[in-house]
């Protein structure tokens, strides 16, 4: 995760985003962690298929 929340960091700043904006992705980046108790890159493979 701590690798994931440095490179969204880097994209965020990179793009310019608000501190208010990265801020609130990370926070949701980490209630979805907490909440499937898994690690973002897989859930996203499980949710891309489930469509």
């Amino acid at each position: 995760m701590i690798q994931l929340r440095r490179m969204m960091l880097e994209e965020f700043q990179r793009r310019g985003y608000s501190e208010i904006t990265t801020r609130n992705c990370l926070w949701v980046v980490a209630n979805f962690v907490q909440h499937f108790r898994k690690s973002p890159p897989p859930l996203a493979i499980a949710f891309r298929f489930r469509r």
